[in-house]
């Protein structure tokens, strides 16, 4: 079944399998060619009154077929796949819903220095991903890490390295963590004993 692509009403439609053909003719070879991007995205180039765009498919495929009733601006692959621009295998999505999608697919490998939420344990692999995932506003995180700010009431540390917490029965004491591990000892008494993986 081809639907028309919003935008294009009479020019081109759109399958659900995110096949895109021109429609001034029903013939299978008015199929247009997909390319794919840089980043592994298929993408299509459309022309309205002598105008040509390039669109990836997968979100012509989202605008054609899923409501978007909350106008989440991104379109998910469900199974990670980029070139399965089905209509079971999208999804629209937020800025973070993708990010946490995209970890918990193991879609992302970040080159940034891993940080350790010490409120609640959990590992985030760099600055922009716990801001993302936290809410916590980019500059401001990575000012209170990089010491631009000595207060630092959000909890984030980087990881492997040794931090006072603001807790009342921790003071005295550093916390140091080791691949997500956190190992407590009297402050400068040498080497930590074992705490457990949370606090």
């Amino acid at each position: 079944m081809w639907n028309p692509i919003p935008g294009y009403e009479g020019l081109y439609g759109i399958s659900q399998n995110g096949e895109i053909r021109s429609i001034s003719t029903k013939r299978r070879a008015d199929v247009l060619k997909q390319r794919s991007d840089r980043s592994g995205y298929k993408t299509v180039r459309l022309s309205y009154k002598g105008r040509t765009k390039t669109f990836f498919v997968h979100r012509l495929v989202a605008m054609t077929f899923i409501p978007n009733p909350e106008e989440k601006p991104l379109v998910n692959h469900k199974n990670g796949d980029k070139l399965d621009n089905s209509v079971s295998n999208l999804e629209w999505s937020t800025a973070s819903e993708n990010v946490k999608h995209a970890y918990g697919m193991n879609l992302i490998k970040s080159k940034g220095r891993p940080l350790i939420d010490t409120s609640t344990g959990k590992v985030y692999s760099s600055i922009k991903d716990a801001s993302l995932l936290s809410g916590i506003k980019y500059s401001t995180l990575r000012n209170y890490l990089n010491g631009s700010n000595p207060k630092n009431p959000t909890g984030f540390v980087y990881q492997n390295s040794t931090i006072r917490l603001p807790f009342y029965h921790f003071s005295g004491y550093d916390v140091l963590s080791r691949n997500g591990i956190y190992l407590l000892g009297y402050k400068g008494a040498g080497v930590p004993k074992y705490f457990g993986d949370h606090i």
